[in-house]
């Protein structure tokens, strides 16, 4: 559209595209915009889960790197593809463009198919994860060996088009084999999604955690089906174009879906490392885990601001001495003295500072007419410092050392009562 039908004030330029029906060029760069946009949000999401709760880097990262990476390159070469004509009417287009246009799009299309399955392959090693026997590891390894083999097919159909010379060509091309590829495409696609949910859920019955946890752990996986939509809506525009008059402009469609796919593929790799699905997930089976001590802050004095870390001994083992004299019968009084004095125990907090000190507990002594609850909470008291508890097993190991002794009474017989 020329300058004179869009009026222009003094220092305006003309804007980027107008939409118009025979011009869809600026639906296709907002919409390319923000699905990067958000992309780029996921992926940071993702990064800063990772930093947060120090999780150690892998192979499903990579691979999520990777198709963000590809994700630019791709997004970068629809807007130059749109520049060219994509998206507008083919009589509008400079005869000059149409070649280099065919090449941008066709070269966007195959970093789609790559760039999609690079998720994919994230899932699967995200999945493999979580594998926590060795049929789980198994199962996992040879639908990551299918998804890729699949992939490299799906790829290879879309670099090979009919005509091996120029298979970019696609502006009045005989091709009667194109709709078939693209077919085929969208079934290994659908296959690759359904297989890695299915081996999650596999994996998933077999683990003894609650309910609930099992459902946040499907959920976040399930989210991946979604793609499933846009797939099918791009698979019906890619059919319906190969018969249509004007073919450059009815490629909007096609773009915006395969953009809503990747996108949705991004997220749905981000969503499992959110962090309540982490907590949901970390199980810590399958590996070593180091017992991370347990943190607090000092809010007293001119350290209201600093953070110690208290460490626990391994185990709490605690005596309980009674005693008694060898005169006499063994046998407890109202009178007899108990004592709880630990064998072994130390706490210690290093400050920021670098300073260490050492705490050790007092003995504790009851007296009959105490409470009885005294003796149980300072033994609940102490067990608050262990931090050496197991995952997933709760473990208590108590010693006790007991020793009789007679008092003597008011009457000194030196027998007790």
């Amino acid at each position: 559209m020329s300058d004179s039908v869009l009026q222009l004030l003094p220092g305006q330029t003309p804007p980027l595209a107008i939409i118009t029906p025979t011009d869809q060029r600026g639906v296709l760069y907002i919409i390319t915009a923000l699905c990067l946009a958000t992309s780029i949000v996921s992926l940071l999401i993702r990064a800063y889960v990772r930093v947060e709760f120090s999780q150690s880097y892998g192979k499903d990262d990579i691979s999520v790197a990777a198709a963000f990476i590809l994700l630019i390159v791709q997004s970068c070469l629809i807007f130059l593809a749109a520049s060219k004509g994509v998206g507008e009417a083919l009589s509008d287009i400079a005869s000059g463009d149409l070649l280099s246009l065919q090449k941008t799009y066709y070269a966007a299309n195959l970093l789609y198919i790559a760039t999609l399955w690079a998720t994919k392959i994230s899932t699967l090693f995200l999945i493999l994860r979580l594998a926590v026997q060795r049929i789980h590891t198994r199962t996992t390894t040879a639908v990551l060996g299918v998804t890729g083999i699949l992939g490299l097919v799906s790829f290879l159909l879309a670099a090979l088009d009919c005509n091996l010379n120029a298979p970019w060509i696609f502006i009045n091309g005989q091709c009667s084999r194109e709709g078939a590829h693209w077919r085929a495409i969208a079934a290994f696609d659908i296959i690759t999604e359904l297989l890695p949910f299915g081996t999650l859920c596999f994996i998933i019955n077999s683990v003894q955690i609650p309910r609930s946890k099992k459902l946040a752990i499907v959920a976040g996986f399930a989210f991946r089906l979604l793609l499933i939509f846009p797939l099918a809506f791009r698979l019906h525009y890619v059919l319906a174009s190969l018969h249509a008059h004007d073919i450059t402009l009815r490629q909007d469609r096609i773009v915006i879906n395969t953009q809503v796919e990747l996108v949705t593929a991004m997220v749905a790799a981000t969503v499992p490392c959110l962090r309540p699905f982490m907590a949901a997930t970390y199980t810590t089976w399958g590996g070593r885990v180091d017992t991370v001590s347990g943190s607090e802050y000092n809010k007293s004095g001119s350290n209201s601001g600093k953070k110690h870390t208290t460490s626990g001994s391994k185990s709490v083992l605690s005596s309980l001495r009674i005693g008694r004299s060898k005169k006499g019968v063994d046998e407890l009084t109202s009178r007899d003295d108990i004592s709880l004095e630990p064998m072994s125990q130390s706490w210690s907090a290093k400050g920021m500072d670098g300073n260490q000190t050492e705490r050790h507990p007092s003995t504790i002594r009851k007296q009959s007419g105490d409470d009885s609850g005294a003796m149980n909470q300072a033994d609940d008291q102490q067990s608050l410092g262990s931090h050496d508890s197991q995952r997933m097993i709760i473990r208590r190991d108590v010693e006790w050392n007991v020793r009789f002794e007679n008092r003597p009474d008011l009457n000194g017989t030196g027998i007790a009562r």
